[in-house]
Formats: C-alpha cells, sequence, structure tokens
C-alpha cells in the first residue's frame, strides 16, 4: 500500500478512480431521473434498478448490494454524495492507490448494506453511495490511528460531526448503511495495510494494481461462495447483533491482548504480576452473571447489553490518560467496571442471537454468533497491536522534536542523569554523559509507549460505542431465552 504523506488542509485533488465513480454514480443516477421525468426518482423504479430492500439477501439478489450505491432519490441526495466523494475520497486514493481505493469503497458499500438488512426489522427500500463514502471516512480514520496521515484531528471531527448531525436531522438517513459502511472501511483499510505488510516480508514483491484487483475479485467470490451455502433463512434475516458481534469480538479479545502487553513492555510485570491484574476482570463476573438472567426476566435484553457495552467502553476510556506511573493499582477500578460490563453484556448477547430466529435456524445462527465474534476478535488482535507499534513510533518522532539540546529543560536534564552516572560508579564524564543520553532516548521511548497503549485504548472505546449503537438498533428478538452458546 503506498503511503505518502499529506499537504495539509481539507481538500485534496481527485484521481482517476473518484472521477470514474463519479462519472458512473451520476450517468446512472441521471438516467433514472430521465426515466421518472422528475427531479426525483420513484421508489418503485429505484426497486427496478438495483435498490436494497429487506429481502434481498433472502432472495440471493446479491447485485444489489452493489448497484444500490450508484442509484440516488434526487438531485440533492446525489449532489451531497459525490461532494462527500470528491472531498475525502482524493485524500484516500492518493495514499493508497486507485486498486485499493476501489477496494475499500466497494467493501463499505457492500457491508453498510449488510449492516442496514441486519439493523431493519421492517421492510425497507435503501439506495445511495453514502455508505461506500462514510468507509472512505473510516480508511482515513485507520491511517491517521497508524500514522499515514498528516491530517488534522479537526478534519474528522467536522466530518463526523456533520454526518452525526445530517443523521439526526434527517430521519430518513440509513444508520445501519453509514455505520456498516465507515466501519467496513476502517478495517479494510487496516487489513490491507497488514496484507501490504505481510507480502514486504514473505513474497518481497510490488503487485502491479490489476493484480490487487483480481485478487480483490476472487476473495470476493469466495466471500459469495461461502454466503451463499448458508441456510437462506439465516442469509436473509442476519439481524443486528451480527454487527455488534464482530464489533464486541474486536474490543474483547483485543482488550485480553492489550493489557497484559501494557503491563509486560511498559510495567516490566512477570506472569504471575499480570495475573493478579488481570484477575479482577474475572472474578466479580463469577458473582453476577449468575444474577444477568434475573435481570433478563425484568428488562428488555437489549437494553441490558447496552448498558454491558457502555461499562466496558467506558472501562476502556478510563485509560487513555495514562502515565508511566500508571499500573496495578489504577487499573483496579476500570478492571471492575469492564468485568461488570462484560457479565451484563455476553449473556444478553447470546440470547438476543437465538431469540432473533426460528427454532429450526437455532444452530446456525449460533454458528454464525461465534463466528462473527472469533472474526471480530482475529480482527482486533493484529489491528490494535499495529495500532500500539505505529502510535507509539509516531509519538516517539514528535516527542523527539521537542527534546532539543538547544533547550534549557533538555540541558538540565541531561546534567542531571550524568551527575547521577558519575555518582553511582561512572567514572569517566564522557561515558557518564552518554548513559545519560542514552536513558534520556529510554524515557522518551517509554513515554511514547504508554500515549501509544492510551491512543489504542480509546479506538477500544470507540469500537464498543459503535457496538452499543448497533445493538440499540436491533430488533425485538420474538424470543429471549436466559443463556445460548457461546
Amino acid at each position: 500500500m503506498p503511503m505518502y504523506r499529506a499537504r495539509p488542509g481539507f481538500f485534496e485533488v481527485p484521481h482517476a478512480a473518484v472521477y470514474a465513480l463519479m462519472t458512473v454514480t451520476v450517468l446512472v443516477s441521471g438516467f433514472c431521473f430521465v426515466q421518472s421525468g422528475a427531479p426525483s426518482a420513484p421508489a418503485e423504479l429505484l426497486f427496478r434498478y438495483g435498490g436494497m430492500y429487506s429481502a434481498a439477501l433472502a432472495r440471493h439478489e446479491y447485485w444489489r448490494l452493489i448497484a444500490y450505491g450508484f442509484l440516488h432519490v434526487n438531485f440533492i441526495h446525489l449532489t451531497v454524495n459525490m461532494l462527500c466523494l470528491v472531498l475525502w475520497g482524493g485524500h484516500l486514493e492518493r495514499r493508497v492507490g486507485p486498486a485499493y481505493f476501489l477496494i475499500i469503497y466497494l467493501c463499505a458499500m457492500v457491508f453498510g448494506a449488510v449492516a442496514g438488512n441486519a439493523i431493519h426489522s421492517t421492510p425497507y427500500l435503501t439506495v445511495g453511495a453514502s455508505g461506500a463514502t462514510s468507509g472512505i471516512l473510516g480508511a482515513l480514520l485507520c491511517l491517521w490511528i497508524l500514522g499515514k496521515l498528516d491530517l488534522r484531528f479537526d478534519f474528522f471531527a467536522i466530518n463526523i460531526g456533520l454526518n452525526i448531525a445530517f443523521a439526526f436531522s434527517n430521519p430518513r438517513i440509513d444508520w445501519g448503511v453509514h455505520l456498516g459502511g465507515f466501519a467496513a472501511g476502517l478495517i479494510a483499510c487496516a487489513l490491507l495495510d497488514l496484507v501490504e505488510k505481510a507480502n514486504a516480508y514473505l513474497l518481497r514483491c510490488k503487485f502491479p494494481e490489476a493484480a490487487k484487483v483480481n485478487l480483490a475479485l476472487l476473495a470476493c467470490a469466495a466471500a459469495l461462495m461461502f454466503w451463499t451455502s448458508l441456510p437462506p433463512a439465516t442469509v436473509g434475516s442476519l439481524p443486528g447483533w451480527t454487527v455488534a458481534a464482530v464489533f464486541i469480538g474486536f474490543a474483547l479479545f483485543g482488550s485480553i491482548y492489550l493489557l497484559p502487553a501494557y503491563l509486560g513492555q511498559v510495567q516490566r510485570y512477570n506472569a504471575e504480576q499480570i495475573g493478579t491484574v488481570l484477575a479482577w476482570t474475572g472474578l466479580p463476573q463469577l458473582l453476577l452473571i449468575p444474577l444477568v438472567p434475573k435481570l433478563m426476566q425484568r428488562f428488555d435484553i437489549r437494553l441490558i447489553a447496552f448498558a454491558g457495552t457502555a461499562l466496558f467502553a467506558a472501562s476502556s476510556f478510563m485509560n487513555i490518560m495514562m502515565s508511566v506511573d500508571y499500573s496495578g493499582d489504577q487499573l483496579f477500578v476500570p478492571n471492575i467496571v469492564r468485568a461488570v460490563g462484560q457479565a451484563l453484556l455476553l449473556t444478553p448477547l447470546s440470547a438476543i442471537s437465538l431469540g432473533s430466529v426460528a427454532p429450526q435456524d437455532a444452530a446456525a445462527a449460533s454458528g454464525i454468533s461465534n463466528m462473527m465474534r472469533n472474526l471480530g476478535g482475529a480482527i482486533g488482535t493484529a489491528v490494535l497491536s499495529t495500532i500500539v507499534t505505529k502510535r507509539e513510533q509516531f509519538h516517539s518522532n514528535i516527542i523527539g522534536q521537542a527534546v532539543d539540546l538547544g533547550r534549557e529543560e533538555v540541558r538540565t536534564r541531561i546534567a542531571a542523569l550524568t551527575d547521577y552516572f558519575t555518582a553511582h560508579g561512572v567514572t569517566d564524564p564522557a561515558a557518564a554523559h552518554h548513559q545519560a543520553i542514552v536513558a534520556l532516548g529510554r524515557i522518551v521511548k517509554q513515554q511514547a509507549l504508554v500515549m501509544g497503549f492510551s491512543d489504542t485504548f480509546a479506538v477500544v472505546g470507540i469500537v464498543l460505542v459503535l457496538a452499543g449503537i448497533a445493538l440499540l438498533l436491533t430488533g425485538k428478538p420474538k424470543g429471549a431465552p436466559a443463556s445460548g452458546g457461546h
């Protein structure tokens, strides 16, 4: 994946893939407007030409997963989405190349439709490129997290904020498509970055853009074959918990990796000490889990699962302001909050997965639940380890720029460290000075590593917020068993 540093600013000149997508989208949508003889296309026409609807997957009309993204309701709808494509697409295509840009765009379009289909519990019809353009924004956020994008944070704050504001101001906007597309773009970009790293170590060659597209098409064909092998009833009515299961698996397995890594790499804890700290994420669950079925009998299980997700997210956000002194004692309260959240989350999530399908499809639903959670966990572990490394490098560069021998504070710190080494047996002043500089470099590295872990805990919290939104948008299960397969 070719990477270039960004020029400051909100706008980047579009490139070939952006122009091609704009041309196709405008032509297809314009054709619908001409056919309708009005500035807006009626629902019947949009349905005929590929609008995504509730039974599309059950009827194996997979072509709609792509077609709906090139259709629009009216000129304003088309203009807003094309404006987003121009504003965001230029930044992404310049950094990942046209082939990867198209892969990310189409992945966001497809999985946005799948997420929207999973969240809707009533008949619906949706069209528009908003899922795909949200995927571009998600991919840009991924590059920014990995330290490969020099856009300022206010670029994301403004654009994501406007997206949320538009969604709240217009009830016709499909939240599921936006959310699914954003998550798919972020995850696809992270996976492509891992593919490039694996290629650099294993094959040690550079694939041309055409080869990347062909490999992506083969992967899509394999995914389609797997999709069609699932029971039709299950495929056609994948509920919103499938989206939440991926995010929860991402956060759950990612946290299992993240906390021991922090304690081992930063605090230098041994296995026994790490186990003592982590015990407080498990022991409270032994007391709380037997009480969860009683809560499920009195309250909506979606609200219970949402409360658990919110507590889990809160525990992650408690760890975003860490310092080098942040160790076992400071992790006690976040671990207790996390334990309570997981206890309230996992059992209701299993109940939602089994209560959302017909009894004959319960086995398939249980398998899909496990697959989605494990898939999210595998992606989460890989992505979070990459984020820690990239953010540590990013913060190390930023802090290193401030460690300048021309600054009085730096010279004072080096002098103090030199005196320390001289007082502890280093008789040669030059050797003591050298050790002082090495020690200062280690301090910078440790501080950068702590800040990298803090950023990664923030990512986990954001993923859990998305999982909570997906749970709230899940339809009420027909039946809610107290326990289910894991």
